[in-house]
């Protein structure tokens, strides 16, 4: 049992890094006052460019991937194990205690944790991402959309039901965290891919990541 509390501390830990944070730190800028706020990879795009973006969208992918693969293959815990170590580290990057219990909206992260848990379920939500982004261009619907039917496409594909448990939580965290997001998209305000923020939104957290 105690192996297994440490590796889920560690993997919050290791969630809680905030690459977004010390990225734009490197670079003299504070990512959190600056686009929609957020410390993800669509903001730091927003504000950085596409090499920094696609760098913290990797580094944070690989959070969630790193911690599950670690507990799996290294420590061979158990699978319900398993999925608490990278239900921790969406919940690190979410609820930092680096940043003050704050965060990010935890999506690449739980990519991450998806494709190492079952790589089909993490194909199948990509695709969801992408045709709701296609035929909308809001990020954050389509990562609200994935969140809310993660449980059920694992529990299709193949009925585990600790995965599908950690699953439902992530996507609830994740929809949690897109409270904003979800008032903007209903009064038809929320930011769409490519634009930049609009003005006051930084606190707020415009965009999905």
């Amino acid at each position: 049992m105690l192996p297994d509390i440490a590796a889920v501390v560690l993997a919050f830990l290791i969630g809680s890094i905030p690459v977004g944070v010390i990225v734009g730190r490197t670079r003299g800028v504070n990512i959190r006052q600056q686009g929609s706020g957020n410390i993800g990879a669509t903001n730091a795009l927003r504000v950085m460019g596409w090499r920094v973006g696609l760098f913290v969208l990797a580094a944070d992918i690989s959070k969630g991937l790193a911690t599950v693969l670690l507990a799996r293959l290294a420590l061979h815990l158990d699978p319900a194990w398993v999925t608490a170590t990278g239900v921790a580290a969406v919940i690190g990057h979410c609820f930092s205690p680096f940043l003050g219990f704050d965060g990010g909206k935890g999506v690449a992260t739980a990519f991450g944790m998806i494709l190492a848990i079952d790589w089909r379920v993490g194909i199948i939500a990509f695709v969801f991402f992408a045709v709701v982004l296609a035929l909308t261009r809001y990020v954050s619907l389509g990562s609200i959309i994935v969140a809310a039917t993660l449980w059920a496409v694992c529990l299709a594909l193949h009925g585990e039901t600790a995965s599908a448990v950690g699953f439902a939580v992530v996507g609830g965290i994740i929809i949690q965290r897109h409270s904003g997001n979800i008032k903007r998209l209903l009064a038809g305000t929320e930011n769409k891919f490519g634009k930049k923020a609009r003005a006051g939104q930084a606190a707020g957290g415009g965009a999905s990541e």
